[in-house]
């Protein structure tokens, strides 16, 4: 079963790749590659669009969010079942008040499910509140335009070709910084949480109400990408702190828009946004050649 070109991620994502990955690929370094690695999965759409481009190479990807890591797994070994467990639900759900219940046990199940030994019951619930809140996020608020036109019996079934897609991925959950790398064939791609987001530069957009940015070491990340060797690319968000820290690294940014907000002045904001990209690599971007 080939992914369609159409299909770029199962999940929606804030900060997710999918506008991006043909840029990021422009990155890649030139030198002969037999691994890819990326240690913030998220949404999945670089990894996605790397094995869709090379489906003989190694990819080994990780996300320290348990939920997000019980979703690709089960993704992976038991699509099928995933995908019936799904219609049965949304059938169940039938109309907009349904949908509302749905989601709201759905969420109640993910915010509180840390005793929760079942990765299959996650995975299940973690798509329902991904497709059928505003943003995506575990502890968003339900939106009845997101579960009509994202928890579609035609998404649903769509999953069916990732669960294909993926199956030769290696997929852990791990900390970020014990995957990285000394050799020089395996390529590590980062997407790190953003080390300021909003205007007041909080950030709160990854884990159970932020807690996985709030929590995250940037000093700490950044020290072990210098304690290792392997090829890595790295986006961040474009300010001054990450380039100073990043300093020996090369520097670009493009533009990046991101569509999971509908305000005016996010819109406006948007505009101007650029995504800082870094990399480590004396060959200098290009295309890959493996």
């Amino acid at each position: 079963m080939t992914l369609p070109k159409a299909l770029k991620t199962p999940c929606r994502w804030i900060g997710g790749k999918s506008r991006a990955t043909k840029t990021l690929l422009n990155y890649f370094p030139l030198s002969p590659i037999a691994e890819y690695r990326e240690p913030f999965l998220g949404g999945g759409s670089m990894a996605i669009e790397f094995t869709r481009r090379y489906p003989d190479k190694q990819v080994t990807v990780s996300d320290y969010d348990y939920n997000v890591y019980c979703f690709w797994k089960v993704l992976q070994e038991s699509s099928s079942s995933l995908v019936s467990t799904l219609l049965e639900h949304k059938a169940m759900a039938g109309d907009t008040l349904g949908h509302r219940k749905m989601f709201l046990e759905a969420r109640e199940f993910i915010l509180h499910a840390d005793s929760c030994t079942d990765p299959f019951a996650i995975a299940v619930r973690f798509f329902i509140v991904n497709k059928c809140g505003f943003s995506g996020l575990m502890q968003t608020g339900f939106s009845e335009q997101a579960s009509q036109s994202n928890f579609s019996e035609k998404n649903i079934r769509n999953l069916l070709h990732y669960g294909q897609h993926i199956q030769n991925w290696t997929i852990l959950h791990a900390d970020a910084n014990d995957m990285l790398s000394y050799d020089p064939c395996v390529l590590v791609y980062l997407d790190p949480p953003y080390a300021k987001v909003g205007k007041d530069g909080k950030s709160f957009v990854y884990g159970e109400d932020g807690d996985m940015h709030k929590s995250f070491d940037h000093d700490r990340f950044c020290e072990s990408v210098h304690a290792h060797t392997s090829p890595m690319l790295i986006s961040y968000d474009n300010n001054d702190l990450i380039k100073s820290m990043y300093s020996d690294f090369h520097q670009e940014t493009f533009d990046l828009t991101y569509t999971m907000h509908s305000g005016k002045q996010y819109r406006e904001d948007e505009k101007e946004r650029k995504e800082l990209v870094l990399w480590n690599y004396n060959t200098g971007a290009g295309v890959l050649d493996i």
